[in-house]
């Protein structure tokens, strides 16, 4: 778990593993900003600021967005399910004026995204692990990282 939470913290290096959200321009910290350049689809990219960490403690990791126009907060969720097995989980409930409209134009396009971004987890969490354990042959890494939710159409809804 640690090392899968390495890399989804990393994030000067999401543009190695992250095809959806390539470049996250944050310190990390509770309370700060964030600015995300989200690929949407070939040649179909936005750059999303204003965000702010909302949690950042083991293992759970959440940004959003709160005004009239848009309510939306990406929670992912990291929990140990054996020595060599981790299990991603991602949610990113809408509300607010615009949600029809974002539900309409982008909800598959964001649904491949958040696809993209737990298999690239995944993928570059077991090369990492590879390298590490290269030497000593031991058991191979299962992150078992499952498929993110669809956007919620209920802003109060839990994961």
């Amino acid at each position: 778990i640690e090392l899968v939470w390495e890399v989804l913290t990393g994030f000067p290096k999401y543009t190695d593993w992250n095809r959806f959200t390539p470049i996250v321009e944050t310190s990390g910290r509770l309370g700060d900003g964030v600015t995300l350049h989200v690929n949407l689809s070939s040649g179909n990219k936005l750059t999303k600021s204003h965000l702010i960490i909302e949690q950042f403690e083991p293992y759970t990791l959440c940004w959003g967005d709160d005004n009239l126009f848009v309510k939306a907060h990406r929670t992912q969720t990291l929990e140990q399910l054996g020595s060599t097995k981790t299990l991603y989980q991602s949610v990113e409930p809408f509300a607010g004026l615009i949600k029809p409209i974002i539900m309409l134009a982008y909800k598959d396009k964001l649904m491949r995204g958040y696809q993209w971004a737990a298999e690239g987890l995944k993928a570059e969490s077991e090369r990492l692990f590879a390298q590490k354990t290269q030497a000593d042959g031991s058991a191979n890494f299962d992150p078992s990282i499952i498929s993110p939710q669809p956007p919620s159409t209920d802003h109060n809804q839990s994961a």
